[in-house]
């Protein structure tokens, strides 16, 4: 699936704000790994997934490992991104339409 680099960037944009908001967790460095990491997953992704689902989907997947940074637990495989992306293309149907 081909995504525009603008709606992940958004996304992930607005997870680091949240996350700094409540975790106060410095994700310096991972900006590009983490984006590296969702375009992985998007690519990979055999449907249509609308542009605001993208921008979504990187904000929550961003937060995500926000936490689990600050929690010290076990950092997300691209694994469990395509599970999550699954999941959430089941869950928010509407954005699975163009």
């Amino acid at each position: 699936m081909n995504i525009e680099r603008n709606n992940l960037i958004n996304g992930i944009q607005r997870g680091f704000e949240r996350t700094s908001v409540h975790f106060g967790v410095p994700l310096k460095g991972q900006r590009e790994e983490i984006e590296s990491d969702l375009r992985r997953v998007f690519e990979a992704w055999p449907g249509e997934i609308h542009p605001r689902f993208v921008r979504l989907f990187a904000e929550m997947a961003t937060v995500a490992v926000a936490a689990r940074r600050r929690y010290e637990e076990r950092a997300l495989t691209n694994d469990d991104l395509t599970d999550f992306l699954k999941r959430s293309t089941e869950f928010f149907n509407s954005f699975t339409h163009r």
